[in-house]
């Protein structure tokens, strides 16, 4: 099972995603998907909160960011609108822009005004796009907020490279938290969206209390997702698949909140507690606890006990 990973200090246990070390690619060659596509951000903004009303006019803002490690770092950008026609055995001919970045250099991708309902084919930096690295390890980032409304009500995520995706992801959260007895008010509403990697994928997802919700084939960039799901939802695919879940809390006249996570495949989840416990590893007391949502798990850095004696 996927799980909610959470370094804690003392009694805090919070998070959610793939540690840095599954974020940033290896040395040489890495290949990024761009989650979120804009009219499906759109519209989970809109759902989640649209008092004071999202101006649909207005539409989204996307930024995706590319921090490189290496000096010649080489970022070529494939835009999803004209086709994923970016080859890497000859990329100064068919990436629609290229940038060399030094070690700490960092490119930032912005669009303002992206057109929803519909999006149409007008070229934007915005979910769907394709990124290819050459050179050294990267860190891209990507963050979404209704134009309208502004940062107040935005969330962003880190973006990892398509090979560790994989075909089976379980949601750690859902809204069925948000009530008694556990009353997770943060997780009042939550949200899966799955993005394709590849032509021809089947995808279902499906929310254990109503089963296979969602049972479509997507090609390459393509999304899906579902709507007030449930801890425990599962995105099977017959191909490596992309998955974020969103979660948010909505105060009526009040500040809502939205947050946005990456998901680790069901299969790296016990590499992914390895690499946090080692990187944070100093031998002292203060190292903190690692613990393992839903609580299955937890890992006391400092010595390596792990469950009911980590505690």
């Amino acid at each position: 099972m996927a799980r909610f990973l959470g370094l804690a200090a003392g009694v805090l246990a919070v998070g959610g995603l793939a540690s840095p070390a599954q974020a940033q690619s290896a040395a040489g060659f890495s290949e990024f998907y761009i989650p979120g596509e804009t009219q499906q951000m759109w519209n989970i903004f809109e759902n989640l909160d649209n008092d004071p009303n999202l101006v649909e006019a207005s539409g989204m803002h996307n930024v995706t960011a590319v921090t490189a490690t290496l000096d010649n770092t080489t970022i070529y950008y494939d835009h999803w609108e004209d086709g994923y026609d970016f080859d890497p055995a000859n990329p100064a001919a068919t990436a629609d822009e290229s940038y060399v970045l030094n070690s700490g250099g960092v490119r930032e991708f912005e669009s303002s005004n992206i057109p929803v309902s519909p999006r149409g084919t007008a070229t934007f930096y915005d979910g769907r796009d394709r990124i290819y690295v050459a050179g050294g390890p990267v860190a891209v980032t990507g963050a979404h907020w209704p134009e309208s409304i502004g940062t107040v009500f935005s969330l962003a995520w880190e973006i990892y490279p398509t090979k560790p995706f994989l075909t089976n992801y379980t949601i750690p959260v859902g809204q069925n938290l948000a009530g008694a007895p556990t009353n997770y008010i943060d997780f009042t509403r939550t949200y899966v969206i799955v993005q394709s990697t590849a032509d021809g994928t089947n995808v279902q997802i499906d929310d254990p209390p109503t089963g296979v919700d969602v049972n479509v084939t997507l090609n390459r960039g393509e999304v899906t997702q579902l709507y007030s799901i449930d801890a425990g939802t599962t995105v099977s695919a017959s191909a490596p698949v992309q998955v974020q879940f969103i979660v948010g809390q909505f105060v009526s006249g009040g500040a809502s909140h939205i947050d946005g996570y990456s998901v680790v495949p069901d299969s790296l989840c016990p590499k992914v507690i390895d690499a946090i416990q080692q990187s944070a590893y100093t031998g002292r007391i203060g190292d903190g606890k690692l613990f393992v949502f839903q609580v299955l798990e937890a890992v006391r850095i400092r010595t390596g006990e792990r469950g009911e004696d980590a505690i």
